[in-house]
């Protein structure tokens, strides 16, 4: 239907999904054109994996300007106000995170408010851990919270697999 209705291209997200999902969306595509006799582009959003905050309560987590809070890689943890454990994969040393480096915490496709996103600075960088200044009161809410690195921080995640 969406080829006969006109769609010239059908974009891949890896951001979401294994390598099965993704495979058998695209043998579903090669099945549509053949049925409808259209061809379709494809485009792949090789992103990866976004880094996301785990084990969070069924309420906001409330942050206050000037605090400190504690990105760690340690899954086991908790997340509240004062450690947030991230989907990082490997020691934060090394990824060009550093003292002064910007971090924004805040919802999936976010609006950037100012009551629902946190903006941090980056005190301390130690293996398993950043240590981080709240530079904004906000409650941290949404069904995905998502983390982005200030530019000249590297994600270890890899974008594409052998899979």
């Amino acid at each position: 239907q969406m080829l006969e209705a006109g769609m010239k291209i059908a974009r891949f997200d890896f951001t979401y999904g294994d390598m099965a999902f993704h495979l058998k969306s695209l043998q579903n595509l090669k099945k549509a054109m053949v049925n409808s006799n259209k061809l379709c582009a494809v485009m792949l959003q090789p992103h990866g994996p976004e880094i996301e905050v785990l084990n969070r309560p069924p309420g906001p987590i409330h942050l206050k300007q000037g605090q400190t809070v504690v990105l760690t890689n340690d899954r086991s943890k908790q997340a509240s106000s004062e450690v947030l454990p991230i989907t990082w994969p490997s020691s934060f040393m090394g990824n060009g995170l550093q003292p002064g480096s910007l971090v924004f915490v805040g919802q999936y496709l976010f609006t950037g408010s100012e009551t629902t996103s946190a903006y941090l600075t980056v005190y301390q960088v130690e293996d398993n851990s950043i240590t981080c200044t709240v530079n904004n009161s906000c409650s941290l809410e949404g069904a995905t919270l998502i983390v982005k690195l200030a530019a000249g921080a590297r994600n270890p995640s890899p974008c594409l697999t052998d899979q």
